[in-house]
């Protein structure tokens, strides 16, 4: 019997591989073919020697972005096992890869979890919905935050209609989650009660550092947007625009977004956004584009070589 398993293995797992590369690989041609021509000449035009500096600039960005990612994860998954950096880089990249093409990045879950024991891979699912869990936080924060702002200066103005339907949206979730609580999500064994349960056995420090790196990242990312908006000729100031900037991470965030569905949403929320600030929609556009291809479509090609050489850990 044994025999028989070693053998299905042998087979089945070099397929689901070649699917899922196959389907990041799919993602990434209909995604890029989703922008106009003139969206990648504006971008080809600012790729030269003069620009070196604000190149160099983007470069380190995205690198700290990634680095705060994959120390966040290391930090967290150490609690398992003892995780070197060399192993969160595979992990989180690979992840990048996996869940590309899946409805809000769903497939990081199972990213992940590939490279650890059957016996392991619960605790890790539950990490990294920690993990996920306070990079949403950060976004809610500032992401509110920015909306306050807004909605101060007359931007966003909300009726009585529209404030209690907002509130009834919010005690429906809530009573949703309270009716959910103590049941199992899945297969996973975990309800919304265990995990918060959980959630407190893990050290203050360790949430700490979690949040501390996830703010981090979201500087990272969030400077980046804004130098590439100025990069490609908007002239706003950091102190008019982050605002804007923080309401529209909070708005793509929390809107599901279904595979390529969500090229629709992210450019739209942004060039509507931007729009009040009267950026062209063009600049906006080529913004979002080379945000995409720095924080998802390169980490994702780095992370199919980790796919395609990954090995299932013995049980």
């Amino acid at each position: 019997m044994k025999v028989l398993v070693h053998k299905a293995t042998q087979y089945w797992w070099p397929a689901l591989k070649l699917f899922l590369l196959a389907a990041c690989f799919w993602y990434l041609f209909h995604k890029l073919q989703q922008y106009d021509t003139s969206i990648w000449q504006r971008i080809a035009a600012k790729l030269s020697f003069k620009n070196v500096g604000w190149l160099g600039v983007f470069a380190l960005l995205t690198i700290g972005n990634w680095c705060f990612e994959i120390l966040k994860w290391k930090q967290l998954a150490s609690t398992v096992r003892k995780l070197n950096v060399t192993e969160s880089v595979q992990q989180v990249f690979a992840a990048f890869t996996v869940s590309l093409p899946t409805p809000n990045r769903l497939g990081e879950y199972a990213g992940k979890v590939f490279f650890y024991k059957k016996s392991e891979r619960k605790k890790i699912l539950f990490l990294n919905a920690i993990h996920n869990g306070w990079q949403f936080f950060t976004t809610l924060l500032f992401g509110t935050l920015g909306l306050i702002l807004l909605s101060s200066k007359n931007l966003f103005r909300f009726n009585m209609r529209e404030m209690m339907l907002l509130g009834g949206i919010f005690i429906g979730l809530a009573l949703i989650a309270l009716f959910l609580r103590k049941k199992e999500m899945g297969k996973s064994g975990y309800s919304l009660q265990s995990l918060w349960r959980k959630a407190f056995q893990l050290s203050l420090s360790l949430h700490l550092e979690t949040f501390g790196l996830s703010v981090a990242r979201y500087a990272c990312f969030a400077t980046l947007f804004y130098l590439l908006l100025k990069f490609f000729g908007a002239d706003i100031s950091f102190v008019e625009t982050w605002p804007y900037l923080t309401t529209m991470y909070l708005l793509v965030s929390i809107v599901p977004s279904f595979v390529l569905a969500d090229v629709v949403i992210r450019g739209s929320v942004a060039v509507w956004l931007f729009s009040l600030l009267s950026v062209p929609a063009t600049v906006v556009i080529a913004t979002v584009l080379s945000v995409w291809l720095l924080n998802f479509a390169l980490p994702a090609l780095i992370g199919s070589y980790f796919v395609s050489t990954t090995r299932l850990p013995s049980s």
